[in-house]
């Protein structure tokens, strides 16, 4: 049995951890699992996020717009005591972490950008997904798609890299969850004039993943060079991975709509979750 908690109605409270959005037309149990099976492995506190409409903007009748609210806040109060169920029984008794949930009126891409300030990682489906999230929020995006096999037993965590060098948060990001998994981790860089090989990769490219290497001494590198279309490589090695992670840059430019391009086509097409991590440096 489930204990439920009364949802919180402010904005946010400040909490590290990951952040997931609830969508009230559909929950999507994988979503969730995902999202508290990721924040139990960095030991961190799991929200669970649902917007509802501002219909005071539209509606001037006072009492229509406290009775719509209650029935929104009833309803929603029973979307959330169902994803906290599923959150604690996608990571078991002793390895739950803190799940907390929360209510907000407001249009879910303003609701999401301001809870990603407080949070290590958004997650959402794919069916909730927008542009409008990938480009403002601060913080990574994580993107499940509808498909609640285990992928747990895949292999490794992927990362892309489209030609141009990829920001250090996104390889960051990779080497984390590829440590936290204790699986390996593919570094596949897909550009023109590249060759299949690991000791033909540039020396700035091993030079960088030396040090994160480093930086975690479990994780086994695969560095794989290839030339081709990026998002169709990244799918096809994406097959035997649980998690894929992309870069995106900010500020306009052939690099920036390289990431983009791939980051968007990966949420759309992949069958594993990906992770679109935002450059700081271009904010």
């Amino acid at each position: 049995m489930c204990a439920a908690r009364e949802p919180e109605t402010a904005h946010t409270r400040s909490a590290a951890g990951v952040v997931v959005l609830i969508d009230a037309s559909d929950v999507r149990d994988c979503v969730v699992r995902w999202a508290a099976e990721d924040a139990a492995l960095h030991g961190e506190s799991l929200t669970l996020l649902m917007t509802l409409p501002r219909d005071d903007l539209t509606v001037r009748n006072p009492e229509v717009v406290r009775r719509l609210r209650k029935l929104e806040r009833r309803s929603a109060v029973t979307l959330l005591e169902h994803a906290h169920c599923i959150a604690e029984s996608a990571v078991g008794g002793g390895g739950s972490p803190w799940v907390t949930e929360q209510i907000i009126f407001a249009a879910p891409v303003d609701a999401m950008v301001s809870a990603a300030q407080r949070h290590r990682l958004v997650v959402v489906g794919r069916d909730s997904i927008s542009g409008g999230m990938l480009r403002r929020s601060p913080r990574p995006v994580a993107v499940i798609p509808d498909d609640g096999r285990d992928r747990r037993r895949r292999d490794s965590v992927l990362l892309g890299v489209a030609g141009a060098p990829t920001p250090d948060e996104a390889t960051a990001v990779a080497f984390d969850e590829a440590s936290k998994r204790r699986v390996p981790l593919t570094v596949l860089q897909v550009g023109c004039g590249t060759a299949r090989s690991n000791s033909g990769a540039g020396p700035d490219v091993r030079a960088r993943l030396a040090r994160w290497s480093e930086r975690y001494p479990n994780v086994a590198v695969n560095l794989v060079q290839e030339p081709g279309h990026p998002t169709q490589r990244l799918l096809h090695h994406s097959r035997i991975a649980q998690l894929v992670v992309v870069g995106r840059r900010r500020r306009v430019g052939p690099a920036s709509l390289a990431h983009r391009h791939v980051g968007t086509a990966m949420i759309h097409a992949s069958t594993v979750p990906v992770i679109v991590v935002p450059d700081t440096a271009d904010a």
